[in-house]
């Protein structure tokens, strides 16, 4: 997770929008937060 960090891999695009897929009671953190997290740590694809 580091080194996508340091080439400005983030997931701030998905922060506004903590929370828009669950109901009440379901962590923030799921929904578009999760899944940039999960794109983040994934393999780069080969060409």
């Amino acid at each position: 997770m580091i080194e996508p960090y340091e080439e400005g891999v983030t997931v701030e695009a998905a922060l506004p929008h903590l929370g828009d897929e669950g109901a009440f009671g379901i962590p923030a953190t799921q929904g578009p937060a999760e899944r940039a997290v999960l794109r983040i740590g994934r393999p780069p694809e080969r060409a």
